[in-house]
């Protein structure tokens, strides 16, 4: 195991991650009564993680998941 970046982006306590199957994004849930977002990071070449995006769920997400859906691609 490796750290390679800072997962917290502008919102504070990282709580779930999950890495998509390329292992090209990192998805972070973050915890506290309020709290309702999903931090979106891209993970670089070099392993490093870039802030993407902030999704807004529902509040104080406990869990993540990622669902590839298969595509007549696939």
């Amino acid at each position: 195991d490796e750290q390679i970046g800072d997962p917290t982006g502008s919102d504070p306590i990282p709580h779930n991650l999950v890495v998509n199957k390329k292992a090209s994004k990192l998805f972070v849930t973050h915890s506290g009564g309020t709290a309702n977002t999903v931090s979106v990071f891209d993970i670089g070449r070099q392993k490093g993680l870039t802030f993407s995006s902030t999704l807004t769920v529902g509040t104080n997400p406990f869990g993540i998941a990622y669902y590839q859906r298969h595509t007549n691609k696939d």
